[in-house]
């Protein structure tokens, strides 16, 4: 009911701008580690799956890719992913599709989370990522009012995390991506082995 999504808003308020001021102060922890994309985007659509059950949503996830790794912070990706996750369902149609695409683009690891929403007014599209910016109007029957302040959080996130973020339609549907720059095993065991050399010819 609408109390209950008053004080759940109102609590999101709060974590957010507990969260934002913790970044903005350096005091939030992004010490990277090596990720397996495709298990943290199950694990995250997997914890999303009964979200808003009055909506009856459908959720997918698309690996266009194979298996894949990522230098991120665990914990930080998966505030980011279920906050775009909740997003998609707060502005989907009733029975909608929410799919998440996990791809590789050059060398970066692409992760979209679409939804069959109306997504946004073209003129609003600027201040998407602003804090506090929300458009009116935009959330369907069903759906709950968010803060205004998960998006900024996202991009904040993810650029701490060397990483971008973006909107944009897609084929009549809304389309968020995140990209991170691709992990590569081989190329770290090149580099370790380069330098043990070059210490082995210093040491002889």
């Amino acid at each position: 009911n609408m109390a209950n999504n008053n004080a759940q808003n109102l609590m999101e308020l709060v974590d957010n701008v507990l969260d934002l001021e913790k970044v903005e102060a350096g005091r939030m922890d992004f010490k990277p580690e090596v990720l397996n994309v495709n298990a943290a985007v199950e694990d995250a659509v997997a914890s999303m799956r009964h979200y808003l059950p009055d909506k009856k949503l459908t959720w997918t996830v698309t690996n266009l890719a194979g298996e894949l790794t990522i230098l991120v912070h665990p914990g930080r990706l998966r505030q980011v992913m279920l906050n775009l996750l909740s997003n998609a369902a707060k502005f989907s149609p009733i029975a909608g599709r929410v799919e998440v695409e996990i791809g590789i683009e050059t060398d970066s690891v692409v992760i979209a989370c679409l939804d069959e929403g109306k997504g946004v007014d073209p003129s609003f599209e600027d201040q998407l990522f602003s804090r506090f910016s929300q458009e009116a109007k935009t959330t369907t029957k069903g759906s709950k009012q968010g803060t205004g302040l998960g998006l900024n959080l996202v991009k904040m996130m993810v650029q701490h995390m060397s990483g971008d973020v973006s909107y944009k339609r897609r084929d009549g549907r809304t389309e968020f991506r995140i990209s991170f720059p691709l992990h590569s095993s081989s190329e770290k065991i090149e580099m370790e082995t380069s330098l043990a050399e070059t210490q082995h010819r210093k040491a002889s």
